[in-house]
């Protein structure tokens, strides 16, 4: 039999419910729905960042979609001069 004392497992029980729903939130996630040539521009901005960079795929598409927003990206997901 195994025996847990109380007051650890109410202080675990509250930190596990947190992660999960932490967990549940970012997949809920969702990025925003864009035109087909914006989403374009971000694809080349994304494969530009993973390829030549090294950067991670979820930094690169929070650094494409945010450039999108700002307005930064160029036809071919270079900067807009």
């Amino acid at each position: 039999m195994l025996v847990v004392p109380a007051d650890a497992a109410l202080t675990s029980t509250p930190d596990l419910l947190g992660r999960r729903r932490a967990m549940e939130h970012d997949k809920k996630e969702k990025r925003p729905k864009l035109g087909h040539a914006a989403q374009r521009r971000v694809s080349a901005k994304i494969g530009h960042l993973v390829g030549n960079e090294g950067k991670s795929q979820e930094q690169a598409a929070a650094i494409a979609y945010s450039m999108e927003r700002e307005g930064k990206l160029g036809p071919k997901g270079g900067y807009r001069r």
